[in-house]
């Protein structure tokens, strides 16, 4: 359930410094751009089916992650005011 991903993931970091967190976000984007880059081709199918059994391919899969992170960085920036 996303709501217990999301407070798991909350307490994890807790207390954590700004830089470590910022450390941490880098270490995910370095692990992505890796894994995309390595892919065999952008149009491949990522690792799940949808609803109606089509999967999306890696480069429609980029846009979807990036509303994705936008919508945490609002978050957080939203949470600093």
């Amino acid at each position: 359930m996303v709501d217990d991903d999301n407070a798991g993931a909350v307490a994890e970091c807790r207390g954590m410094s700004t830089g470590d967190f910022g450390n941490q976000i880098e270490d995910a984007q370095n692990v992505l751009v890796k894994a995309f880059r390595d892919l065999p081709g952008p149009d491949i199918a990522m690792g799940y089916r949808r609803r109606d059994g089509s999967a999306a391919s890696a480069k429609g899969r980029l846009p979807r992650m990036a509303e994705h992170w936008a919508f945490h960085l609002d978050e957080m920036r939203a949470a600093a005011r």
